[in-house]
C-alpha cells in the first residue's frame, strides 16, 4: 500500500491512516522526468497497475474515482537483463515492451576499469562535502580499487570508498579498504577492527587507527 500511495497518490480516508489526500510521484512529476529504478523488482499488482497507467495516459489515485492524465517522461531502469527476469516470472513481457521505445545498455563497472578513478574522485568529493573534510586515496589504494571487480557495481564502489573514509587519516590507503577488496590480503595480514558490544561510533573510531600510516 505504501508503495503503491507514493505512485499514485491517495485520497483522504482511503486506509487507515490516510487523514490527508496525498500526490504521489505520477502527480508531482507532471510535466516532468520520472525515473523508474529497479523496475523488474516492482510487485507485479503494481507491474500491472504501471502497465494500465502507460497504456491509457491516466492514473487514479487510490481511493478516488477520477482519472487524472499523466504528461511524463518515463526513465526505467534494472540491473536484471530483462529477458532473464521475464524468464523467471519476476517482470512482466507487455510492461517490457511497453517501456522498450529507446534502449540503453551499460556495461557493468568491472567492464570499465578505466572509469574507476573519475568515480572515486567524485564520491569522495561527495563524502567530503558531508563530512567536512577532505581525504586522498593512495595510488595504491587506486590501483586496488580498479583492480577490484565490483560485482555490486558503482554501489558498492560509492559504499566502499565511504567506509574507507571512516578508516583514514588525511590519506586512504590500502589497509583502510574493505576486506572484500583486499582478498587474499587482508586474509593474509589479519585485518580486524576491535569493536565490542555496546561502543558507541566514537568509541570504535578512538579505537581504531588510522589507516594512514
Amino acid at each position: 500500500m505504501l508503495i503503491e500511495s507514493e505512485l499514485f497518490g491517495h485520497e483522504r480516508g482511503s486506509f487507515t491512516g490516510a487523514d490527508r489526500r496525498h500526490h504521489g510521484v505520477f502527480e508531482r512529476a507532471t510535466h516532468g522526468t520520472l525515473f523508474l529504478d529497479e523496475v523488474t523488482e516492482m510487485p507485479m499488482e503494481l507491474q500491472v497497475k504501471l502497465l494500465r497507467v502507460l497504456e491509457s495516459g491516466t492514473f487514479t489515485r487510490t481511493g478516488g474515482e477520477t482519472p487524472l492524465p499523466v504528461d511524463i517522461r518515463f526513465l526505467a531502469a534494472t540491473n536484471r537483463q530483462p529477458e532473464e527476469a521475464i524468464k523467471q516470472a519476476k517482470s512482466r513481457e507487455d510492461l517490457y515492451y511497453r517501456l522498450k521505445v529507446f534502449q540503453l545498455s551499460l556495461h557493468t563497472l568491472r567492464d570499465r576499469a578505466e572509469d574507476v578513478p573519475l568515480l572515486a574522485e567524485h564520491f569522495l568529493t561527495q563524502i567530503a562535502a558531508l563530512e567536512g573534510a577532505s581525504k586522498r586515496l593512495t595510488p595504491e589504494a587506486l590501483a586496488m580499487l580498479t583492480a577490484y571487480a565490483w560485482p555490486g557495481n558503482i554501489r558498492e564502489l560509492k559504499n566502499a570508498l565511504y567506509s574507507a573514509y571512516i578508516l583514514a587519516g588525511p590519506e586512504i590507503t590500502v589497509e583502510c579498504l574493505p576486506a572484500e577488496i583486499l582478498r587474499p590480503a587482508t586474509l593474509a595480514l589479519g585485518h580486524t577492527i576491535p569493536i565490542k558490544v555496546g561502543m558507541t561510533v566514537e568509541e570504535v573510531e578512538a579505537t581504531t587507527d588510522p589507516c594512514d600510516g
